[in-house]
């Protein structure tokens, strides 16, 4: 667990920072984490069944040759050199395949690690973004996000600081109140704040949050509602779903747009997606970790 624990956490945390210095799309980013999580969901029933019924020394064997031969086979589909594998441009079924072993690689593991790291991805018409964020304690959390900028076709990064200023549990519900900020290292001018809050029960949801962004161009707001409803209650590890309404402003367009939601999640993985004719899609992606 030990040699495993800082290879996960490494992996799920530079995985972005890989894709973005190989010129992967956003689709195709989201692809990768999609089925790095997938294989890990798939790879741990059978290998979790057979580690309780057979001699647990090998099936670590046996999951490390496979490992070998995914590595291999990475190589391989990806029609060209061990050091320029991942620089291939356009979206094809070598780059596909090249991702599958590459992540099979990666998750044929024995056991699972659960640390204080989240990933997210999202995407809208107004930009797309990839954040990772490490939590010491449950008090705040810190952080690294990438931002492609679709209204002004600029790129900024963004080192960023969550922290919780107030939660309350009860029996049937939870409230939670944050704070978030940022600032980017190549200009400390650009940077961001707000607030974002949420309260729920196992049936209902509820949701805001207000942003400040300032750049060099042009500073701006957002500002999002959110109220949902749960179809069925599921229990913990289930597979969950949320019916809901989401309505959010930018200052830079000036009008309210509001549109349905779907909300699926099982374990740490979650998707969020939303659409509008003048939205387009409205994707959201997580991970835990």
């Amino acid at each position: 667990i030990s040699a495993f624990a800082p290879a996960s956490a490494a992996f799920f945390s530079l995985i972005s920072v890989y894709a973005t210095l190989a010129k992967f799309t956003l689709v195709e980013t989201s692809i990768l984490l999609f089925i790095a999580t997938i294989a890990g969901v798939i790879g741990q029933g059978p290998i979790g069944y057979f580690s309780d019924r057979q001699d647990r020394r090998i099936i670590i064997i046996a999951c490390t040759l496979a490992s070998v031969i995914f590595c291999a086979l990475a190589i391989f589909t990806s029609g060209a050199g061990l050091e320029n594998m991942y620089l291939a441009s356009s979206f094809g079924m070598n780059k596909i395949l090249f991702l599958i072993f590459l992540i099979a690689n990666v998750e044929a593991r024995p056991i699972s690690y659960s640390g204080g790291s989240t990933m997210m991805a999202m995407s809208d018409n107004m930009k797309e973004s990839i954040y990772y964020h490490y939590s010491p304690t449950y008090k705040y959390s810190v952080g690294i996000e990438s931002v492609k900028d679709k209204f002004f076709d600029k790129d900024y990064l963004y080192l960023r600081l969550t922290y919780l200023l107030n939660r309350k549990n009860t029996k049937n519900s939870q409230r939670n109140l944050y704070f978030q900020s940022a600032i980017s290292p190549d200009d400390l001018n650009e940077n961001f704040y707000g607030i974002h809050g949420d309260w729920e029960t196992r049936r209902f949801f509820t949701g805001f949050g207000y942003k400040r962004v300032i750049n060099n161009i042009r500073d701006f707001t957002e500002q999002y509602y959110q109220v949902g409803i749960a179809p069925y209650i599921g229990e913990y590890g289930d597979f969950h779903t949320w019916m809901m309404l989401k309505s959010k402003k930018n200052s830079l367009t000036g009008d309210w747009i509001t549109y349905p939601v779907l909300k699926f999640f099982k374990g740490d993985f979650l998707v969020e997606i939303g659409y509008d004719s003048d939205l387009d899609w409205d994707i959201h992606m997580m991970y835990r970790f």
